[in-house]
């Protein structure tokens, strides 16, 4: 899309100037800034680049000077490299790779959200994660719900994906992707897939930004979640989301041949495993506030339990950096 328009703007002698968004989590343009950058088409940063950092990143990007001008320093070299070096384009190959992938991906990733038998995700997803507390929670600008009434359709992007992080199952990041790689290289697909990630920018962003929340993953976490919130048929929903978890890591293991996740990026690694013993923490005293708050507390203990899950919400946010 933004290569026909660079063309539509070429031939009509504009000049065009993207407006990306930066939130925290993969989905809403998170994620290593360099790395961002240099997976966009050639011609479309051209000197140039302009970019609102969601609310909620503020704080990572601009909370002082130091970290504010590091944060244009590193802007400015990346617009230099992409604009010097523009990144190669893909193959007409490599093009119908991408569409058979995401094809699959969405097959996958409907046939489990939406599809489910009896809508048992939906009840899964409410059972199993905070997004119930977060939704009277003021922690964000907008409601959780674009409308009052609906399903998991309704919800707004953050609290999609802040759910999900809290109890370290990612799943907005790798469900439906995950299972569109190990399909392809089930099918005997894997060197054209190595290939489009040694030379396709894009491609090699996408699979290193996967990597990097899938090393965040945390399948214990989850399943501790589930044994306190969930019914044992709920359970076996969370068991198979983990089962395609472990598929999901494998798969991208395999493209970016690494035999551990983050494996070339050892500083990124030990920066996590340092926050790690305190997100546990927090993750079991959320899991059992959780539990708690659904057994129909006093007036008195509800507004102790609100109070202390406000503090691990904020907390594993915290931890994670890249949220929502």
């Amino acid at each position: 899309a933004m290569e026909k328009i660079l063309e539509a703007g070429r031939a009509a002698g504009v000049r065009i100037n993207f407006f990306h968004g930066r939130g925290g989590s993969i989905g809403r343009g998170g994620g290593p800034l360099h790395l961002a950058l240099l997976s966009q088409p050639a011609g479309s940063i051209a000197g140039a680049y302009r970019v609102t950092v969601q609310g909620e990143q503020i704080q990572a990007f601009l909370a002082s000077t130091e970290l504010a001008v590091h944060t244009f320093q590193s802007y400015a070299i990346s617009v230099l490299e992409h604009t010097i070096s523009p990144p190669k384009l893909p193959t007409d190959a490599q093009r119908e790779l991408m569409q058979q992938l995401a094809d699959a991906s969405a097959k996958a990733f409907q046939a489990q959200v939406y599809q489910s038998e009896d809508g048992i995700f939906s009840r899964y997803f409410h059972a199993a994660t905070p997004t119930s507390a977060l939704a009277s929670m003021n922690l964000g600008s907008r409601p959780a719900k674009r409308k009052a009434a609906g399903g998991i359709e309704t919800l707004r992007a953050i609290p999609w994906v802040f759910a999900w992080t809290q109890t370290r199952l990612h799943l907005p990041v790798w469900l439906g992707c995950g299972a569109a790689l190990a399909e392809r290289i089930a099918g005997g697909g894997l060197a054209e897939l190595r290939d489009a990630y040694s030379t396709w920018p894009f491609f090699r962003g996408l699979v290193d930004l996967m990597e990097l929340e899938l090393s965040k993953a945390e399948p214990a976490v989850s399943e501790y979640y589930d044994g306190r919130l969930c019914t044992p048929d709920l359970r076996a929903v969370g068991d198979g989301l983990r089962s395609a978890l472990a598929q999901a890591k494998a798969a991208v293991m395999e493209v970016a041949g690494h035999a551990l996740l983050l494996e070339n990026h050892p500083l990124a690694k030990q920066s996590f495993g340092l926050r790690q013993p305190y997100l546990l923490t927090l993750h079991a005293i959320q899991g059992e506030v959780m539990a708690r708050l659904k057994k129909e507390p006093s007036d008195a203990e509800r507004l102790a339990l609100d109070d202390a899950m406000t503090v691990t919400v904020q907390g594993v946010a915290a931890g994670m950096q890249n949220t929502g």
